[in-house]
């Protein structure tokens, strides 16, 4: 068990690892089914960042990642990002809900 961690980490660390800002607006259903599609997904080496506009529950140490993201009207709102360099965000409910399946399929 502690090998097949072991080569998680390692994968991890050689990357890329895809940092995935999902931002919801206020439907909380939709960003909710968006997430359980990306974690019924095979994406190891992930590092996935949720918030909603509510700003409940906040953590400061995740502020960095949240920075000059704000959401996007009409869905939850997308950033697919890589070593700190985000894509163009991608907003609505299908648009993301393409772009996560794009990413679970290795289509980058």
């Amino acid at each position: 068990m502690g090998t097949g961690q072991l080569l998680l980490a390692l994968d991890m660390h050689l990357g890329p690892t895809p940092e995935i800002v999902l931002l919801g607006n206020g439907d909380h259903a939709a960003a909710t089914e968006r997430l359980d599609e990306l974690f019924r997904g095979f994406l190891p080496s992930r590092i996935v960042a949720f918030r909603e506009p509510s700003g409940s529950g906040r953590s400061p140490a995740l502020d960095g990642i949240f920075a000059d993201k704000g959401p996007l009207a009409p869905g939850p709102t997308l950033f697919l990002c890589e070593r700190f360099t985000c894509q163009s965000p991608v907003s609505g409910a299908e648009p993301v809900r393409a772009a996560l399946e794009s990413l679970l399929q290795g289509e980058r």
